[in-house]
Formats: structure tokens, sequence, C-alpha cells
């Protein structure tokens, strides 16, 4: 999760990572497509001072992330400009070092 200044959705050198951030991790439900209502959390995690955080031991599936703006900087919120910023994420088999990026506008 880093903090998007100039809304294009891809991290740049001078966008730091956000630490604090909660992320929420749900199983994306019976369409495995997120954002439908029909989602089930499974966990959060907090974001270190890179603005890193890690879900591990998933099984092969499909999932949804979203990072809480209410836990980040005061007056932002999740840059539209990333494609399908909360996922679905599909894993299958179980895999290692699946990366979500999710930027924060100010």
């Amino acid at each position: 999760v880093w903090l998007d200044r100039n809304a294009d959705a891809v991290q740049g050198q001078a966008e730091p990572g956000m630490e604090g951030v909660v992320v929420h991790l749900y199983d994306a439900g019976p369409d495995a497509m997120c954002d439908t209502g029909d989602e089930v959390w499974l966990a959060e995690a907090t974001t270190d001072a890179d603005g890193l955080y890690l879900f591990d031991l998933l099984l092969s599936g499909n999932y949804c992330v979203w990072a809480d703006p209410a836990t980040s900087e005061p007056d932002t919120y999740l840059s539209p400009g990333s494609a399908n910023p909360h996922g679905p994420i599909a894993l299958d088999p179980p895999s290692h070092g699946q990366v979500l990026s999710q930027g924060l506008l100010p």
C-alpha cells in the first residue's frame, strides 16, 4: 500500500509505502468476483514501514483484498486508476509471493 501522489496507479520512487494501514482479506465468494456483496471475510494484516503486508497459508481459490482508507493517512482514498484494485486474485495451485499493489490518493 502506497501514497499514489500522481494518481497513475503505479508506485513511483517518490511514492512511499504507508505504514499502519489495515488490509482485509476476503474469499471472493461463489461468483469468484470482488465488490459483488458475497465475499466472506477471512483475515486482516497491518502494513509495515514499507507498506507491505502478508497473508500466508492460503489455499487455492479466489481472494479479494481491501486496504482500509480509515486506517491510512487523513484525507486519502483508494486510487481509482488501478484496474480491479481489490482483485480477484486467483491462487491455483497455492503460490508464494503473490503481490497486489494498492495506491491511496491524497
